[in-house]
């Protein structure tokens, strides 16, 4: 899933997934989880974020390190003019390039570090500074000291613990939303999917989430349709249809539900 906040794409030179946040086309991220260590700073905006069961507010320009695997989520409070910074190194990347490092773990929260945050305010003045054949290699070597950072300071072995089995179904879930949410998947077919009755399902996700199933459908649509929204050549009833939405009164409803706007209204600002 592409966060629709990506202005800078990842790609095959960089050792890591670099998101720059700007003030255009920012959405919240939805509940969802991955095995990556991910670190996101907003430097102009609060954000509510999710994770272990509970939502909390930060302050501007705190930033958040995430050592992998746990449910997240986070909504920038003002979404007209958030900047900052994603940070998203591989599992499969960290595997090889750290030995050991399938053994360490940290903390998955806000952290307060002067040394952190001067560290990514340098990283994003790269981002936003002349681009040349050579920006790869610093933006690479700002990464590589993050990186450094984070596991010097952070990061200690652990023992291996499997997650609970709620959270191995909430993940299994998640995981097939993510891969079908653009067809008419139902909560029945996603409990087929994990192997739990549809009932218990939906327990599970409103206690470990706090979020049922038709909502975390609903955004995982609405992020996709509005993600598509500035390049889109076709009308907004393809868009609704592309997203999985049953017809156009239930994306326009949808919409502004969440965001305050019709469509129209929306993609006119873009």
């Amino acid at each position: 899933m592409q966060p629709v906040f990506e202005q800078v794409r990842p790609t095959q030179q960089l050792i890591a997934n670099l998101y720059r946040h700007r003030q255009e086309g920012v959405h919240p991220v939805p509940i969802h989880w991955h095995p990556d260590l991910e670190l996101f700073w907003y430097r102009s905006t609060p954000v509510r974020f999710f994770c272990g069961g509970r939502t909390v507010l930060l302050p501007a320009g705190t930033p958040v390190l995430l050592f992998g695997g746990e449910i997240h989520g986070l909504e920038p409070v003002e979404q007209a003019a958030p900047s900052g910074l994603s940070v998203l190194w591989p599992h499969s990347f960290l595997s090889q390039a750290v030995p050991g490092y399938a053994r360490l773990g940290g903390p998955s929260g806000p952290v307060q570090s002067e040394r952190l945050t001067a560290l990514l305010q340098q990283l994003l003045e790269v981002c936003d500074g002349e681009q040349t054949p050579l920006t790869p290699l610093l933006q690479n070597a700002h990464l590589y000291g993050l990186l450094h950072y984070l596991l010097s300071t952070y990061a200690a072995p652990q023992a291996a613990m499997p997650p609970s089995k709620s959270l191995q179904h909430c993940r299994s879930a998640l995981s097939y939303m993510q891969q079908h949410f653009r067809s008419p998947i139902t909560l029945e077919s996603t409990a087929r999917h994990v192997g739990v009755s549809a009932e218990h399902l939906s327990r599970l996700l409103r206690r470990c989430l706090g979020l049922g199933f038709r909502q975390q459908l609903r955004d995982l649509r609405l992020d996709w349709a509005t993600s598509q929204m500035a390049g889109w050549q076709q009308g907004l009833l393809q868009i609704c249809l592309a997203a999985g939405f049953p017809d156009y009164r239930a994306f326009c409803a949808a919409f502004k539900e969440r965001y305050g706007l019709t469509p129209r209204q929306y993609q006119s600002r873009l």
